[in-house]
């Protein structure tokens, strides 16, 4: 009875002491094997993940956002021109500006637009495309676009073309932006829009149209989502693995000495012994042995 109490208190004791950084480093050594294999596998997941992805190119142009005429004080000026360019943050992907660049592209030639097919670009991609930041008075407008077939006719079949297609939405895109700030309202004379009338410039067309690279950031991702896994197979081993793990921990729950331990080795760690169990074995059994063996079945 007084042993089954002492072992309760023990138990509730090793509960109670919880889980110490030797132990944490003994359960990752123990199951070292199975996290290295989870974040490879997930690495490679990830560097799989990249490979089946459409390639993804990128452009950029600059805005400028000003005040207009001076006010006579420059720290005044500075602070609204700021302003101005952090709202045309915004500004530029708002829906209008979205709908506007569409009709922008499609609409003929001889009408002021560009002439492009309808299916040039879908609503969906130039509003997840469209990017912008602020820079003190200069707003960089990006314009990202996935390729999933090189040899579409819109990208004219080669690099040049996708080059040529990014600059041409992107442009747009800044163009529209400028003419709606500009915009006046139906009487000619008051603006739609006063705090950007005149107040925005294109200081940049669209350039430096680029590859962008996930590589690293997908294998990364992976390797991180393989991570989490581990621990969560490591945890779960933990608590359905009721076994001891030292004797410190037999020492501790149960509140008895280790008065000896069998060390845990195969034949292996001991060439001389292993060989000279083998070379017993090959042994054929002598003649003599024979005799005695039917000699002894005789007399049974």
């Amino acid at each position: 009875m007084e042993n089954q109490e002492l072992n309760t208190v023990n138990e509730q004791e090793e509960v109670s002491r919880g889980i110490t950084l030797k132990d944490i480093f003994y359960i990752c050594k123990k199951h070292i094997i199975a996290i290295c294999a989870f974040i490879v596998i997930g690495a490679l997941g990830g560097f799989g993940y990249n490979l089946v992805k459409p390639v993804e190119y990128t452009c950029s142009a600059t805005l400028m956002g000003n005040k207009g005429e001076a006010s006579g004080s420059q720290a005044q000026d500075y602070t609204l021109a700021t302003y101005i360019s952090q709202t045309l943050v915004e500004f530029v992907k708002q829906e209008r500006i979205v709908d506007e660049t569409l009709t922008y592209l499609t609409t003929p030639v001889a009408d002021g637009g560009l002439g492009k097919d309808a299916n040039y670009i879908t609503k969906a991609e130039l509003r997840s495309g469209i990017g912008a930041s602020s820079k003190s008075l200069f707003v960089t407008v990006s314009f990202t676009h996935s390729i999933k077939d090189k040899d579409n006719p819109k990208y004219a079949k080669n690099d040049e073309g996708v080059i040529e297609y990014h600059m041409t939405v992107l442009n747009a895109v800044c163009n529209t932006a400028v003419k709606i700030a500009n915009e006046m309202k139906a009487d000619g004379v008051t603006p739609r829009y006063p705090f950007f009338k005149n107040n925005i410039d294109v200081m940049s067309d669209a350039n430096n149209t680029r590859q962008v690279s996930h590589a690293f950031k997908r294998v990364a991702v992976g390797a991180g989502v393989g991570l989490v896994l581990a621990v969560i197979y490591v945890i779960i081993f933990q608590l359905v693995d009721n076994r001891f793990k030292d004797a410190g921990e037999v020492e501790r729950i149960l509140g008895l000495p280790v008065l000896a331990s069998i060390p845990n080795y195969t034949l292996a760690n001991f060439p001389e012994e292993n060989e000279f169990m083998k070379n017993d074995s090959d042994k054929e059994p002598s003649n003599e042995n024979v005799e005695d063996n039917s000699n002894t079945k005789e007399v049974k």
